[in-house]
């Protein structure tokens, strides 16, 4: 949802030479200098209280983008952040090409990469990609996400009615939720993850379509707190769920209450954090990415 969110908000401007400047500045930039603050604070979280070893030359490479940083979700940085180098170019390469043209490229390259990966989950050995065309100059397979979200922006589903959305997107979930079943009937693994899961995708390309069909209000202070400080809510809640993630699991309660007691600290949490950095605006730039 967050790349459909990109594609739908980024690709749809023009972008003229101090536009790209600006956008690597203000965005790219900001964004860049954020992730390497927070790899040091992970790293040094990650050595004070899960006792790793401390190693200069780790924090480097994981500053360098050469080592994945053991945080669960920090793979998500690395991608965007590599997306947003070429976003003014993309959205200008795709700014006069109509949507039946786009469509076809997409629907193709969509279909091959997202369902070798998925057939290979439940019927092969390959827990891998699964297939060898390059797709590295549509954006690879998270770029296809970004330019599905600008398909969305350009009316590709607007003739879709709001109930065929919602019976859709139930229909392709449940298909998802079949195939990994089938899988573990079969003795298998199933990853659900972003580049294996194609009725997944599609799952939330209805959802996304019948969203961006509301009229939300974002004048509430609220609401537009929240929406600035979402990236840092992301950057911050993790350390949290290490931490409160085991003591939490030796209640004795069931499981689906420690999910929500677990997850409510840690918003509760996060959300303290991020009001506190808030009242000194400039921390709150680099350390939130508050732009």
């Amino acid at each position: 949802m967050f790349l459909f969110l990109t594609g739908y908000l980024l690709l749809d401007r023009d972008y003229d030479i101090s536009c790209i400047n600006r956008f690597w500045r203000k965005n790219w930039l900001a964004l860049f200098m954020t992730t390497e603050i927070w790899i040091v604070l992970y790293d040094v979280f990650l050595r004070v209280f899960h006792f790793q070893h401390w190693s200069t030359k780790g924090i480097l490479k994981d500053m360098l983008f050469l080592n994945q940083v053991h945080m669960g979700h920090m793979w998500y940085m690395p991608m965007i952040i590599g997306l947003y180098v070429c976003i003014p170019f993309a959205a200008r390469a795709l700014k006069g090409i109509p949507n039946r043209m786009l469509t076809f490229p997409m629907l193709l390259l969509g279909s091959y990469v997202f369902s070798v990966p998925s057939l290979n989950q439940v019927y092969g050995e390959n827990t891998g990609q699964g297939f060898v065309l390059d797709v590295g100059f549509s954006g690879g397979i998270y770029g296809i996400y970004v330019v599905m979200g600008l398909l969305v922006k350009r009316g590709l589903l607007a003739r879709v009615s709001f109930c065929a959305l919602g019976w859709l997107c139930f229909l392709f979930f449940m298909l998802t939720l079949g195939s990994e079943l089938f899988a573990y009937y079969l003795g298998r693994t199933y990853n659900v993850w972003y580049i294996y899961c194609f009725l997944l995708l599609l799952s939330s390309l209805f959802l996304f379509e019948g969203l961006s069909r509301f009229s939300f209000s974002f004048d509430h202070w609220l609401f537009s707190w929240l929406g600035r400080k979402s990236f840092g809510l992301y950057l911050v809640h993790f350390p949290f769920i290490l931490l409160l993630r085991n003591p939490i699991s030796s209640f004795s309660i069931i499981m689906p209450v420690k999910v929500i007691l677990l997850y409510g600290m840690v918003l509760e949490i996060s959300v303290g954090i991020c009001l506190i950095i808030s009242y000194f605006p400039k921390v709150g730039r680099l350390i939130l990415y508050d732009c």
